[in-house]
């Protein structure tokens, strides 16, 4: 079944993370798997007081933003609660759901919060579109992207636009927020709240996509926050994202992920290293593998879907890897390439709590350098590839946008190839052996011990 944002804005499908009981609606997120013995329950359900699956779409952004921060922190400490909200409690979860029924942290506010507005005559719609305010027309705008963004992006865009409507007054329009006011708030409270400079930009970038919406259909004239970002300076502090060098990945192929993370993610690392060298993939794609998706005859998998357009491709596996393809086809129990991961975060990723696994064994390796992450071993291939373009005819900038799932290097290519054979994508994977190092081709085969 292909990911919900994949398909066309549904009409009649079941409203994501809403719950109607006994015609009431609720809210229910469900909590990672990594974090149920934290917060003690499987899935958080959450009253939303109204009987209209209309409103309930419109309130569940702002309380599920609100559970994602309490999940994190145990604390919600801006002391903000919507009208609808001030007697929520935690409704009763089904039996399977396990765990102790905890009550969540109360959320705090007025009656006059523009959130929890409904109108109720066409008049109060046409008056409540006179005085758009900032959390109204973003709900409105939610409402129109459902299913086009991820559930992820859908977050930290609520998360960031409610941090801009705290600093405003309650009743201040959208088209009443200046440049300046903008430049202010980005400076006196994102620039000055310790966050990475990335994520003053995405928090920027998210406010700045409702606005250009609030352009789009007339509610603004101008977008104050296009150009706002915080730019680095001449001399970069922070250096930026590079490839594994050799010795660094002789040390991330000897080690035994086992002893860092635990048995379960410590084999899935140990297989998934050698296949991200030597294929390039993202660590998601590699998740998301199926058996179906590996053509046997070819010794090559499918990339359905990824990032971008570009990413659906035929990967051919070098034979360094390949038994590892093939031993965890014959264990699979469930249909994956990769067994037995639990889907986490917003959207469901197979692939987030691996990434966070790595993180921690990487770090016990390597030290805490923050010059490289999984994507470092998509670099190495990359960096490998190019090498090979030295060495053999069968490798050019074509052939390496191919393997990489990005777009052609020329229009022409872009709009009208349908892309090469497999042995011409197979030819330049072989041709890597030009160029890895001998000591990193020692370390690529064979299993962990006991595995």
């Amino acid at each position: 079944m292909s990911p919900w944002f994949l398909g066309a804005k549904p009409t009649v499908r079941r409203a994501e993370y809403l719950q109607c009981r006994r015609g009431r609606w609720y809210v229910r997120l469900r909590v990672p798997a990594h974090l149920v013995a934290t917060v003690g329950q499987q899935h958080l359900v959450r009253a939303l007081d109204t009987t209209s699956e209309a409103v309930a779409r419109e309130r569940r952004w702002i309380a599920l933003s609100l559970l994602w921060q309490w999940i994190g922190s145990q604390t919600v400490s801006d002391g903000w609660q919507p009208a609808w909200a001030a007697n929520l409690t935690v409704a009763r979860r089904s039996a399977n759901d396990g765990g102790q029924n905890r009550p969540l942290p109360s959320l705090h506010g007025g009656p006059d919060h523009p959130a929890t507005r409904v109108p109720k005559s066409r008049s109060a719609s046409r008056q409540k579109d006179d005085h758009p305010t900032i959390l109204a027309m973003m709900t409105r705008w939610l409402g129109e992207i459902e299913g086009v963004q991820t559930k992820q992006s859908v977050m930290q865009h609520v998360i960031a636009i409610r941090e801009f409507a705290q600093s405003q007054p309650s009743n201040r329009t959208v088209d009443r927020i200046s440049r300046r006011i903008a430049g202010e708030f980005i400076s006196g409270v994102l620039m000055q709240a310790g966050a990475s400079q990335k994520t003053v930009n995405r928090k920027i970038s998210s406010i700045s996509s409702l606005w250009r919406w609030l352009r789009k259909r007339g509610f603004v004239e101008e977008n104050p926050w296009e150009g706002q970002g915080s730019f680095v300076s001449a001399v970069k502090s922070v250096r930026p994202k590079r490839a594994y060098e050799a010795p660094e990945l002789v040390r991330l192929l000897i080690a035994d992920p086992r002893s860092t993370v635990g048995s379960r993610y410590g084999l899935v690392l140990f297989d998934l290293m050698r296949l991200g060298l030597l294929t390039g993939c993202r660590i998601g794609e590699l998740c998301q593998l199926r058996v179906d998706d590996v053509i046997e005859s070819q010794q090559a998998f499918r990339i359905p879907q990824g990032k971008t357009e570009n990413a659906r491709r035929i990967m051919p596996v070098h034979r360094a890897v390949w038994p590892i393809i093939q031993r965890r086809i014959a264990s699979s129990s469930d249909g994956w390439i990769f067994s037995g991961l639990t889907p986490a975060g917003p959207d469901g990723k197979r692939s987030w709590i691996v990434v966070k696994r790595y993180a921690t064994f990487r770090q016990a390796v390597l030290g805490q350098s923050g010059e490289v992450d999984f994507h470092s071993f998509r670099r190495s291939f990359a960096t490998y590839l190019e090498r090979a373009s030295t060495h053999s005819m069968a490798v050019n900038s074509s052939v390496i946008a191919e393997l990489m799932g990005h777009v052609k290097p020329t229009l022409a290519l872009a709009v009208y190839s349908s892309g090469l054979v497999p042995s011409q994508l197979r030819a330049a994977v072989e041709a890597l052996d030009h160029v890895i190092e001998p000591e990193v081709i020692q370390h690529l085969g064979g299993k962990l011990r006991g595995a």
